[in-house]
């Protein structure tokens, strides 16, 4: 008998025991399908002023190193797969946050790809309803008063726009809150804004964010990488199948959406200078690099004479390019004076420190920025400066001036920006 009781007490306790690990068990299968339901946080806001730049640019590392030596395909996939490879920890603790963002009990990350995608639409949206989509030009109209900053490609160099915001600040182009701060002042990207770095997507929102708060003081030109389906190949494509799976089912996340936004970007901005009192319009271009033969010929100014010397209330005109005709009746009375174009660096780079003369177009003063401290261009072509010009007008045309600011990288000991000023339409780098 008292064996037989002791085998039941035994056989008791294993049943409670058995009983407590299936109730643990059943707990913490409940408590991971809670957390499993839980949505992954979307997040529609993120950094909208410097300081929200400045901040997140201290938490991400400028030079990050490439995993292969091909500086016009660089790949950052060790950097992707460390930071935003599949990871059970990460994704539970995305989930985790979730209420504590909803509740605002917890700060929301600066930078979201759903932030990307919130601002990818909403600028899109916005320049549709426009009428901007297509092949298509626009048209400012400088006044004497007028500061148009052009940056060269930036290559996704996130650090070195930051620097360059913070410049403009100090010279109240911009504000804290990135606003242009007079409706004469123009921001003007020679395209090849994404690409080439670990940070496309960071940079890409920025231009949203610049472009969703001065629509028609910021213009972002389409360049190579952002023409027909050449983002394709580079680092944003990477970087969206890493980072945004989770908001589109696309093989290459929100690729119809970037088709689409890149689809209402302009070939060329031409700036004409109605105050100048001559008897022909006077006018300048910004180009960005486009590898089409076909584009040279389309964004040749006679063809759209009309269209430079009409009167407009709007700041900025759009015009599309298919309408366009060599027999304009205006064509031979406007006068081309200068232009700012990108060019294919890996066949026509020259040694530079932001700014450089090219030979004359059509006869014309012609210039070349470039504006990325982006890995591919520190090793592979030797570029080690931040740069950024500023375009003065003046009553004379001879009068006129283009600032170079730039700051070289390698100097630790100083930050600053250093400024150089030129004849804009000289010949040469004629120093004012």
């Amino acid at each position: 008998m008292k064996k037989e009781s002791v085998h039941q007490q035994t056989l008791h306790e294993l049943v409670q025991w058995l009983k407590t690990i299936g109730l643990v068990s059943l707990i913490a299968l409940c408590i991971f399908v809670i957390i499993w339901l839980i949505p992954r946080p979307y997040h529609t806001r993120g950094f909208n002023t410097i300081t929200d730049l400045q901040r997140y640019g201290s938490t991400i590392d400028e030079f990050i190193k490439m995993d292969n030596n091909n500086f016009n395909f660089p790949s950052y996939e060790s950097y992707y797969q460390e930071n935003f490879g599949p990871c059970l920890a990460r994704t539970l603790r995305d989930k985790l946050n979730w209420p504590l963002y909803t509740l605002h009990l917890r700060q929301a990350p600066y930078f979201s790809a759903s932030f990307f995608k919130t601002l990818l639409d909403d600028v899109t949206n916005y320049r549709k309803a426009r009428g901007w989509q297509g092949d298509f030009i626009q048209k400012i109209e400088v006044k004497e008063s007028s500061k148009l900053v052009i940056f060269g490609p930036v290559q996704g160099a996130y650090h070195g726009l930051v620097r360059y915001f913070e410049k403009l600040k100090e010279l109240k182009i911009i504000d804290e809150n990135l606003m242009v701060q007079r409706p004469d002042y123009y921001l003007i990207f020679l395209g090849n804004v994404v690409n080439r770095s670990p940070y496309t997507l960071e940079i890409f929102s920025i231009l949203l964010e610049l472009l969703k708060k001065n629509p028609e003081n910021v213009i972002y030109l389409k360049g190579s990488q952002e023409y027909k389906e050449n983002w394709k190949i580079h680092t944003l494509e990477r970087e969206l199948i890493y980072r945004a799976k989770n908001l589109s089912s696309s093989l290459i996340p929100l690729q119809d959406e970037i088709d689409e936004f890149f689809n209402t970007l302009p070939i060329t901005l031409y700036c004409t200078i109605p105050f100048i009192k001559d008897t022909k319009l006077n006018y300048f271009k910004c180009a960005a690099f486009i590898d089409d033969d076909r584009y040279f010929e389309l964004i040749d100014a006679p063809r759209y004479a009309t269209f430079l010397k009409q009167k407009s209330s709007e700041r900025l005109t759009t015009f599309d390019i298919n309408h366009g005709s060599n027999n304009d009746p205006e064509a031979a009375n406007i006068v081309s004076r200068a232009m700012v174009r990108d060019i294919k660096k890996r066949d026509s780079y020259e040694e530079m420190d932001g700014l450089r003369s090219l030979p004359p177009t059509k006869g014309i003063p012609t210039w070349s920025v470039l504006s990325t401290s982006a890995e591919p261009y520190r090793v592979g072509l030797k570029f080690f400066h931040d740069a950024f010009v500023i375009i003065t007008p003046a009553h004379q045309l001879d009068n006129w001036g283009i600032t170079l600011y730039n700051r070289d990288m390698r100097n630790k000991d100083d930050n600053s920006f250093k400024s150089r000023a030129y004849s804009f339409f000289g010949s040469t780098l004629e120093q004012q």
